[in-house]
C-alpha cells in the first residue's frame, strides 16, 4: 500500500533486522507522481532511511501505509543501502552528500536503530580516492565489507576494521562503467 509517487529501493535498499522483526529501507518520493520517472537526483526528493515493524504491518488489512514508516534520516543528501549490525542495535548506510561541502561522495554513516547518534564512518576525503558504498557487517560486528570505486570507476571490495579504522583492499576488479545500481550487485556478504 505505497502511493504511486513513492519508491522503495529494491536490492540493497531493503534489509531485515537480525531477529526478523523489522526492515530498514531507502524510501523516495518522486516529484512526478503520474509517470514515476526521474531525470536526475535534483528532480526528486532524496532517499532517506526508514524502518517498519513487520508484525505491526501484517496486522493491517490493506498493508502498511507510509504513515507507519519510521523515518531515521532526514538529510539533504541521498541516503540508501542500509545494513543492520549483527546485534541489531546499529545500522550502517551510504549517504551521497549534496551541496557546496559535499566533496564528491558517497560516504558511510552509522546510527542507532532509532536514527539517533548518526556518525560518519568513512568518507572519500578520509580514504581518497576510495568512494565507499554498499557496506555490510561482519558476523561479529567488528568489521565492515564494502564496495569501493575510484573516480576512474575501478571497483574493488574493501574491509574496514572498526577497532582501528584500518582499511584493506581484498579484491581487484577491472575498470567498468557500471551505475550505482550495478555496483550494488557487488555488495559483499559475509
Amino acid at each position: 500500500n505505497v502511493p504511486d509517487d513513492f519508491f522503495v529501493e529494491a536490492g540493497g535498499g531493503i534489509t531485515a533486522s537480525p531477529d526478523g522483526g523489522k526492515v530498514a529501507f531507502s524510501y523516495r518520493k518522486f516529484d512526478t507522481p503520474t509517470t514515476g520517472e526521474t531525470k536526475g537526483l535534483s528532480e526528486r526528493e532524496m532517499g532517506d532511511i526508514y524502518v517498519l515493524d513487520i508484525a505491526e504491518c501484517l496486522a493491517i488489512k490493506d498493508g502498511c501505509p507510509p504513515e507507519r514508516f519510521v523515518r531515521l534520516t532526514n538529510d539533504s543528501g541521498d541516503d540508501y543501502a542500509p545494513a543492520w549490525s549483527p546485534q541489531g542495535n546499529r545500522i550502517v548506510f551510504t549517504r551521497q552528500p549534496l551541496g557546496p561541502y559535499s566533496y564528491g561522495g558517497p560516504w558511510l554513516y552509522e546510527m542507532a536503530v532509532d536514527g539517533s547518534h548518526q556518525q560518519l564512518v568513512l568518507s572519500e576525503v578520509q580514504q581518497f580516492p576510495l568512494r565507499p558504498n554498499f557496506a555490510s557487517w561482519s558476523p561479529d560486528g567488528k568489521k565492515l565489507a564494502m564496495v569501493g570505486s575510484d573516480k576512474m570507476r575501478s571497483t574493488a571490495i574493501f574491509v574496514l576494521d572498526l577497532s582501528d579504522f584500518r582499511l584493506q583492499q581484498i579484491t581487484h576488479l577491472p575498470s567498468n562503467d557500471e551505475s550505482g545500481d550495478e555496483l550494488e550487485l557487488l555488495r559483499p556478504r559475509w
